[in-house]
């Protein structure tokens, strides 16, 4: 992905179903290939439906988690090569030989970006969510099926049960689906959550306006991406918005620069962005 970071310019990107990893956005313009890590820019990012609730936990949509990939972090990471589990906001993990634990150790010291901390609490807290049914899930829970409970072990330490085998939670914890929320939102119920959710990744949702667009802003603090990331601080973008544009022709189209943009620029047209 080669970009030109400039706050005024924007680039409205196509087709739905592409994966708009959050650690993509985070390398943009860095590092590889010898080119130069910049910092700074804004993505526009065109969607073709709305999420109706931006909440991963209640929403199975493939849209919901291509918006909030970039905001919540997950307990690990699945290597696209291989297929394999990495590391990410858990740094080990074990599994009973019967497939019915999970014994996860958070990361020390991550905290969400309210300042809640990450620890073994917020693993259970979250897993307990996703199961209770006043949260709705519609796809999430699927993979909990059996599911007894997390207990905390210690601070750094959780264990998820389950009656048989749950042989598929690694691979669903891995998603944004799965992605863990701070905990001291979950009191404004699911439909404040659907409205706003605070997470752990490199971006923070700033807002979510229905059927128009949803806006992210870079969290500076953050600096624990998942294993399988070649940049590993906060992204080099500044934001995001994804627009929510139904018509595929628009959707896909690159939009010309106004009069007003290129007459600001001294010297030809201003410059773009390239995904």
């Amino acid at each position: 992905m080669r970009r030109t970071p400039s706050p005024s310019v924007r680039r409205v990107a196509g087709a739905p179903g592409v994966a708009l990893g959050a650690w993509t956005l985070a390398d943009c313009g860095g590092g590889d290939g010898g080119r130069t890590s910049q910092q700074g820019g804004r993505l526009t990012y065109a969607i073709d439906q709305d999420g109706g609730c931006i909440d991963p936990h209640q929403s199975p949509l493939a849209t919901v988690q291509l918006v909030t990939r970039g905001v919540v972090d997950s307990l690990v990471a699945q290597d696209p090569r291989t297929g394999g589990f990495k590391p990410w906001l858990a740094t080990s993990w074990t599994v009973s030989p019967d497939a019915r634990e999970f014994t996860f150790d958070p990361r020390p010291g991550i905290t969400f970006s309210d300042g809640t901390p990450l620890d073994a609490e917020a693993v259970k807290r979250n897993f307990d969510r996703v199961v209770d049914p006043a949260t709705k899930s519609t796809s999430s829970v699927l993979y909990l099926a059996g599911y007894q409970g997390t207990t905390v072990v210690d601070g750094d330490t959780a264990t998820v049960r389950f009656k048989q085998p749950g042989a598929q939670l690694l691979q669903a914890a891995s998603t944004a689906f799965f992605g863990l929320e701070s905990p001291a939102t979950f009191a404004k119920g699911p439909q404040g959550t659907c409205q706003k959710i605070v997470d752990s990744g490199p971006f923070t949702l700033d807002s979510y306006t229905p059927r128009q667009e949803v806006t992210l802003t870079r969290w500076a603090d953050h600096a624990w991406a998942p294993a399988t990331a070649a940049h590993q601080n906060a992204p080099f973008l500044d934001g995001i918005t994804f627009k929510t544009i139904s018509e595929d022709a628009v959707r896909s189209t690159r939009p010309r620069p106004s009069r007003s943009t290129m007459s600001s620029t001294s010297s030809g047209p201003p410059p773009t962005s390239t995904a």
